[in-house]
């Protein structure tokens, strides 16, 4: 095993989601701003019309000629593989077989779940099997037909001093799955009995990833954003690129997105960067912080989902209030709407599928950022309205069959029209669910947080 002399300054807790501290310098920075104004005993009132430079309330609709065209799918696609969220490491998803109605297959027990701290990793699939990971750094490998389980290893011992955030992150390539636990070590494991074929510790608990680039290297980041390229046969390591640390941050992993020799991550504060894979060459940069921050949790910036790169365009979501496309080759931005979330939007033939944090469902034209429909989600917060709690939560959305799922925090799987945006089903998973279902083999695999994993077809 070999350790990582990373530069940092420790953990020291610093994973948790510490909004008062934020907010309580935002609300000193309103006081002193309006502090300043009136100071002057004679006050010259001006006269004319009065008009507000603040930004006003954008109430978003449906363009009726992008509803018109449908979502533009492309027939459904049969894949026995899905080796990253997103289904590839691109997280560039696409329209999925699966036979409907839905019904449960089978469940099975992958370990320790999480809690209202820590939230499961996606699973993967390949092989023949599911792999997940628990909240103990346990990873399973499960028969896709028949739920029985194959092999189990522990990767990390965790203390009872728990790490907030996601719990570990999956990827597969070839005959090797790739984890970690949320903690400080990375493993390549074997497909066929789980036996470690070489680990690394890093100084600062791991958050977003692996994502492999091509069979040679594999990309991950830690607790301060700093990006590491490590070869996949060892674990060596090929190059870093340090973060921005910061004292608050929004938990969660957004996992690099990697298409050919480009790599797009996502760091603190809303910082967004397409790299050269191969030697961390910043190729463009942005960021999706917001201009105008209604709450505490807005005012952190923070990208929480997986950034999604096609190869042709580069998408990514805020928690902020800004949901962007750019174009791969230049920066170029191509279109941002003032919607955001924090869970991985899902892209399907010509159309960008999202749930946000206000408790909707969007369908949005590829190229243009168009919206086609919106299908408001039980608990959905009033337009314009925002919250500090109390959010409704859901998770994917995933499209497959011509239609767009999505599941709710208290396990409901709601299933809309592609094309219309109209609810066609619903079922009851049960649980907790805070983690994004996969699709492969013509299942949905369904996590919830207990540690439960439930197959759909």
């Amino acid at each position: 095993m070999t350790d990582f002399n990373t530069l940092s300054n420790g953990y020291a807790g610093r994973a948790a989601l510490r909004i008062v501290g934020r907010g309580a310098m935002a609300v000193l920075a309103c006081v002193g701003i309006f502090g300043m104004t009136g100071c002057t005993d004679n006050e010259v009132i001006l006269p004319g019309e009065r008009i507000a430079i603040t930004q006003q309330v954008t109430t978003l609709s449906a363009d009726p000629q992008a509803f018109g065209e449908g979502a533009g799918l492309s027939a459904p696609l049969t894949t026995l593989v899905a080796s990253h969220p997103g289904l590839n490491a691109g997280h560039a998803g696409g329209h999925l077989a699966v036979e409907l109605p839905l019904r449960k297959r089978w469940s099975a027990d992958i370990g320790a779940g999480g809690d209202n701290l820590v939230e499961l990793a996606a699973p993967v699939v390949a092989d023949g099997h599911v792999f997940a990971v628990s909240a103990s750094g346990e990873v399973s490998a499960v028969e896709i037909e028949t739920g029985k389980l194959v092999w189990r290893v522990t990767i990390e011992e965790f203390e009872d001093d728990v790490i907030p955030g996601i719990a570990g992150g999956m990827a597969i390539s070839g005959s090797t799955v790739f984890v970690h636990g949320g903690g400080y070590n990375l493993a390549a494991l074997s497909i066929k009995d789980g036996s470690v074929l070489w680990s690394q510790a890093f100084q600062l608990p791991l958050r977003g990833g692996p994502t492999v680039y091509g069979k040679r290297a594999l990309a991950v980041t830690d607790l301060d954003s700093t990006l590491y390229m490590l070869s996949a046969d060892a674990g060596a390591l090929l190059w870093e690129r340090a973060g921005l640390p910061s004292g608050t941050i929004v938990y969660g992993a957004p996992s690099p997105a990697i298409y050919e020799n480009q790599v797009a991550v996502a760091a603190h504060g809303g910082d967004f960067s397409l790299l050269d894979a191969d030697n961390a060459d910043v190729i463009w940069s942005d960021s999706l912080a917001s201009f105008q921050p209604k709450t505490p949790l807005q005012g952190l910036g923070d990208i929480r989902a997986h950034p999604i790169h096609d190869g042709g365009l580069v998408f990514a979501v805020s928690q902020s209030g800004r949901t962007a496309a750019y174009r791969a080759r230049s920066g170029l931005l191509l279109w941002d709407l003032p919607i955001g979330g924090v869970e991985m939007p899902w892209l399907a033939g010509d159309s960008l599928f999202m749930v946000t944090l206000s408790g909707r469902l969007y369908a949005i034209r590829r190229n243009d950022g168009a919206i086609r429909w919106i299908a408001e989600l039980p608990g959905a917060l009033p337009f314009g309205s925002v919250a500090a709690e109390d959010i409704p939560r859901y998770v994917g959305p995933v499209v497959a069959g011509g239609k767009v799922i999505t599941i709710s925090e208290d396990g409901k799987m709601l299933i809309f029209n592609a094309d219309t945006g109209v609810l066609e089903d619903d079922i009851n998973v049960g649980g907790r669910i805070v983690t994004a279902p996969q699709l492969a083999g013509g299942m949905l695999f369904v996590l919830d947080n207990n540690g439960k994993l439930t197959a759909f077809d």
